[in-house]
């Protein structure tokens, strides 16, 4: 784990950066631990996430044990704009503490979460078949990466049966 505020220093423009590889349109999930600890100069602790240089969005951990740290996950969707996207994470801690732990960064690609919701709604209906069509027609045009009808990872002429589509065979 890496201490954002560090012992001496505390500032709010402390941090972390990292590019990693994208691909345009994918949706992605970025998911990251925020320690926290109680006791001496320490007290709850927030990380600030700002993704491609975008606001800064506090995620605090309240729970703060005396003299160890406690550990709360957070996880946060995104959808790639370009090839590359840049995470940064930065103390978002009070000036007067000094412990602002981040743990096990990690950044998953998220496949629709119903292979018969082609536009990630929640429902599967006509609309999903318009989707359908048009990563069929332009791949680019996809909501999410690399979908297709019946739960492989490529638009073909099987993904053209309705049913499958809007049964989500693979959901």
């Amino acid at each position: 784990w890496i201490d954002l505020a560090g012992v001496t220093s505390n500032s709010m423009s402390s941090g972390v950066t990292q590019t990693v590889a994208t691909m345009i349109g994918g949706v992605y999930e970025l998911s990251f631990y925020v320690g926290s600890a109680t006791g001496g100069p320490f007290f709850p602790a927030t990380v600030d996430l700002s993704i491609n240089g975008g606001a800064r969005v506090g995620y605090t951990n309240p729970t703060g044990p005396s003299n160890m740290l406690n550990w709360k996950l957070f996880t946060v969707p995104f959808t790639a704009t370009s090839a590359t996207t840049t995470v940064t994470f930065f103390n978002g801690s009070a000036a007067n503490n000094f412990l602002c732990a981040l743990d096990n960064v990690s950044i998953t690609e998220v496949l629709c979460p119903c292979w018969g919701d082609m536009n990630a709604d929640g429902l599967k209906d006509g609309r999903d078949i318009q989707q359908f069509v048009n990563c069929f027609l332009a791949p680019g045009a996809c909501t999410c990466a690399n979908v297709d009808g019946v739960g492989g990872i490529d638009s073909n002429d099987a993904d053209l049966f309705v049913s499958d589509l809007l049964n989500g065979v693979n959901c």
